[in-house]
């Protein structure tokens, strides 16, 4: 149950820092590598990109593979396509 909210948070999380490294890398260049917070937000990024990777894989491979094109499936108990719809 937690597998999802764990791939998206660091997902958010590498994507904002890959952006603030960007950022850092394209105003400064490679002498950010001089400043110690930079060297450990790019250990942080390295890090929640690798966990998002891999929390994606056992995503895949958890989540059961679905019988439809389309990846719906209707609700049991759910009126079937047979019936008009608003009839009894």
């Amino acid at each position: 149950r937690m597998l999802m909210p764990f791939f998206l948070l660091g997902a958010i999380n590498s994507f904002v820092d890959g952006l603030a490294l960007i950022q850092m890398f394209s105003s400064y260049g490679w002498k950010t590598f001089n400043f110690i917070p930079v060297d450990v937000l790019l250990c942080i990024f390295l890090c929640e990109f690798t966990r998002s990777l891999a929390s994606w894989r056992i995503i895949k491979m958890v989540l059961p593979v679905s019988q439809f094109e389309n990846g719906y499936q209707e609700l049991p108990g759910a009126p079937g396509l047979a019936r008009p719809l608003g009839g009894p």
